[in-house]
């Protein structure tokens, strides 16, 4: 763990007064944890009952798009952000 913040930091110190566009990787693997264990969580409250398809699945095609436009909007350049901020 403290090899991967000494990394960043690194990282962070070269590009003085820019903006980072690395994906932070703890980031996107905490998030995947987390979506798991939320689907987790649905499919074992929902084992025996015939629920499991409307919840489980429906909360697994939310967490598919929501990933997708979450990869959307990172891949947004800067400026777009700039423009549609509010001062």
């Amino acid at each position: 763990m403290f090899k991967i913040w000494q990394r960043t930091k690194i990282k962070s110190e070269k590009v003085e007064g820019d903006i980072s566009r690395e994906l932070d990787l703890t980031l996107l693997i905490a998030s995947f944890l987390i979506i798991a264990i939320g689907l987790l969580s649905i499919y074992s409250s929902t084992y025996n009952i015939s629920y499991l398809h409307v919840n489980f699945y429906k909360q697994l095609v939310f967490a598919v798009i929501g990933l997708f436009l979450g990869l959307i909007v990172y891949n947004l350049p800067l400026k777009v952000f700039n423009l549609i901020a509010t001062p």
